[in-house]
């Protein structure tokens, strides 16, 4: 080959080779002038593009969109219920308009002075009396309510003892003849007054019944001549006995008493019991 064709195809390669590098420069000036007028705009990526768009984005870009795309279209995770018992406790519960159900009970002195009107009529009574007639005060049980008796101890025997119910509303009394005879079956309704004088006593049996205190039995013994008693042949006081208005002898007598009256089985409340004074009983009911 001569010099001459040499020389020419040389200057054709040179000139392609020159084209491809102008080429080159050209798209990477070209590219960092797109990239430099993008990053001065600031313009974020924009969340939905058409379909002809994306086709004419970067690669990279494309990535990215369909990323965004597939995290908005997913549902959140649930969130766990296992809370630790610190997280339970640091959310304050939401308040509730709701009024509280009918088996829902309250307790305030409101309620509670509602709920035992039987306490305030037992104060009530309590203050009128004059603490100089009474020995002492103390609650007892006679009938099976949960509503306590009020016992009230004579100071003397002429002033006698005093029972107390509470019913309908109202507080309900006996006086009792004499003093510290009275004495109780608790929670079986039924209280007996024994005493007596100058040769004469009685039992008499007592129970309450529709609110009230009720004498249900009376039984009386005593000498039919004080002045003249009689004498056994042991030298022992003859007494006459009734139950009920009926004669009965000794051994009937203690027979009907005790088939009404478990005198073994009973309380006395004078003897048995501590006795309040005023103020204390006032104290008792008021914190009950």
């Amino acid at each position: 080959m001569s010099d001459k064709n040499k020389g020419k195809k040389l200057s054709i390669s040179s000139f392609i080779i020159l084209i491809a590098v102008g080429v080159m420069i050209l798209g990477v000036v070209g590219y960092a002038i797109w990239q430099f007028t993008h990053e001065e705009k600031n313009e974020p990526m924009p969340l939905s593009f058409t379909t002809s768009e994306i086709s004419s984005l970067p690669e990279e870009s494309v990535i990215q969109v369909e990323s965004v795309v597939s995290s908005e279209n997913s549902e959140p995770a649930p969130v766990s219920s296992n809370l630790t018992s610190s997280q339970s406790s640091s959310s304050a519960p939401a308040a509730s308009s709701a009024p509280p159900s009918e088996g829902t009970q309250q307790t305030s002195p409101a309620s509670s002075a509602v709920s035992k009107p039987w306490k305030q009529a037992y104060i009530n009574y309590i203050r009128a009396t004059n603490a100089g007639d009474w020995m002492g005060y103390q609650l007892i049980y006679i009938n099976n309510d949960d509503i306590p008796e009020l016992y009230l101890n004579g100071a003397a025997e002429a002033q006698g003892d005093l029972v107390c119910t509470f019913a309908n509303g109202t507080v309900v009394s006996e006086q009792l003849s004499r003093v510290n005879g009275m004495a109780y079956l608790e929670k079986q309704n039924v209280f007996c007054n024994s005493n007596g004088n100058m040769g004469r006593f009685y039992d008499v049996i007592y129970s309450i019944q529709q609110g009230q205190i009720v004498q249900t039995h009376e039984g009386v013994y005593g000498m039919e001549d004080n002045a003249n008693p009689e004498l056994d042949e042991n030298g022992e006081v003859v007494y006459q006995y009734s139950w009920d208005g009926q004669e009965v002898s000794e051994t009937e007598y203690k027979q009907k008493l005790n088939a009404v009256f478990n005198q073994q089985k009973a309380i006395h409340p004078s003897l048995d019991l501590y006795l309040y004074s005023k103020e204390e009983i006032l104290a008792e009911l008021e914190s009950m």
